[in-house]
């Protein structure tokens, strides 16, 4: 059964999140804690939680940031919810990402674990040793980017990548006003970026920047994002509690 304290942090005020996704995400956030948590306190040192860390052009929200008591070594965890199998593509997924690298980089972690969970309550996890070489890799993409946001942060509409209006299987929501040329005409402020917006702009620079302008996303919080959110939420305030008690 989770807190009183647990519940308001996975819905505060205003959330539309339905009762059968409440049970879902509940019971995610409860075997995650049944499996992990223990071992966590007995292996790590706290460090910190839900926490947005920014260097290098880049930002990221970090899960949970411990440290092993034995190496002293910093260890990010990151978790993962899904509607799908944890099967090996969405492992394969994972380790090809550059998110790890990157958030290895923002904190200077020496290991990232990915902990993955669905609404069937399977679970996998995922440990990566950072290799000694990650910054050079880290570096050359942020460089690269960076360069291209370059050349275009004085336009009032980015370029757009039309092969990715259907990327991950549904319409891009800015489709019509690309297909109408009736997108709003703004230049953006160049600010750090996250992990997904890097991956937006390498998809579709226009996409970025019309997510800029409309930051709730036009539609785009779906069901599982929602999910996914609630149950960060509980996680981070369960082990904000379990460690500094």
């Amino acid at each position: 059964m989770l807190s009183p304290e647990v519940i308001s942090a996975m819905y505060p005020e205003g959330s539309t999140l339905p009762e059968w996704d409440r049970e879902d995400a509940e019971k995610m956030v409860e075997e995650v804690v049944d499996s992990w948590l223990a071992l966590d306190y007995k292996k790590y040192d706290f460090v910190a939680v839900e926490t947005d860390y920014s260097a290098y052009g880049m930002h990221g929200v970090i899960d949970l940031l411990l440290r092993d008591k034995e190496s002293q070594a910093l260890v990010v965890i990151d978790w993962k919810t899904s509607k799908n199998t944890l099967d090996a593509t969405w492992r394969q997924r994972l380790v090809d990402s550059y998110q790890w690298r990157m958030y290895a980089h923002l904190v200077n972690a020496q290991k990232v674990i990915y902990r993955g969970i669905n609404r069937k309550l399977e679970k996998k996890f995922i440990e990566i040793e950072v290799p000694k070489d990650n910054y050079i890799v880290v570096e050359r993409q942020l460089l690269g980017i960076n360069l291209m946001r370059e050349g275009v942060k004085n336009l009032s509409v980015w370029p757009l990548n039309t092969q990715s209006c259907y990327a991950f299987g549904r319409q891009c929501p800015y489709y019509l006003d690309c297909q109408g040329d009736t997108m709003p005409r703004k230049v953006v402020e160049l600010t750090p970026l996250s992990y997904s917006q890097m991956q937006d702009f390498l998809l579709c620079p226009e996409r970025c920047r019309r997510r800029r302008i409309d930051p709730q996303g036009k539609g785009e919080d779906s069901e599982e994002t929602s999910i996914g959110r609630a149950v960060h939420a509980g996680l981070a305030e369960i082990y904000q509690q379990a460690f500094t008690l």
